[in-house]
């Protein structure tokens, strides 16, 4: 999907989504439902057709719909969206992460390639929807306090509040990456 959001002219990302953010780490990340490499390219390149557009000024040229497409099904739609009146961002000016810093950080720990995660918000991790989703990229175990993942590149320890400990990689950059390729808070 692709959506020009243009301040001050047209709906929003919450116009579209609705205010309600999903608990972290309920949804599968793109490792672990899969995504066709594909069309990242395809909606890359119409992105970037839309950026060029707002630089140069083209601003009658904008899309002003929600572009979607599915390689899988041959779907590709133009889809409406309208300002919402009850909108708390566009409409109300309730910006609730403006000003925020809610990123993840990561720490070298003691020991070979090994750094400890930590999300930007704590989490309620269960285990059992996540050992569904990872099972399928690698050997997972877990219990009541943790989650044990391998799938002989990387592994990680993921603990109930969030925090994880990524072995096997060689920054805090790559730590986190793999943090939000297969955990996903």
């Amino acid at each position: 999907m692709s959506m020009n959001i243009i301040p001050d002219n047209g709906p929003c990302f919450c116009c579209l989504s609705g205010s309600d953010i999903p608990a972290a780490g309920s949804y599968p990340t793109c490792s672990s439902a899969g995504v066709l490499n594909m069309v990242t390219g395809i909606v890359a390149s119409i992105q970037c057709a839309e950026a060029v557009k707002f630089i140069v000024g083209a601003f009658d040229s904008l899309r002003r719909s929600l572009f979607y497409i599915d390689v899988w099904e041959n779907r590709l739609l133009s889809l409406p969206v309208n300002r919402r009146d009850d909108c708390k961002v566009c409409m109300k000016h309730d910006y609730e992460y403006y000003g925020t810093v809610n990123g993840s950080y990561a720490v070298h720990l003691c020991g070979k390639d090994s750094y400890q995660v930590v999300p930007g918000k704590s989490a309620s991790i269960n285990f059992a929807d996540m050992d569904l989703r990872l099972r399928l990229l690698g050997n997972t175990v877990f219990n009541e306090y943790m989650l044990k993942f391998d799938n002989g590149l990387v592994s990680f320890k993921l603990f109930s509040d969030g925090r994880a400990i990524i072995q096997g990689v060689k920054d805090a950059n790559q730590a986190k990456s793999v943090f939000s390729e297969f955990i996903g808070l």
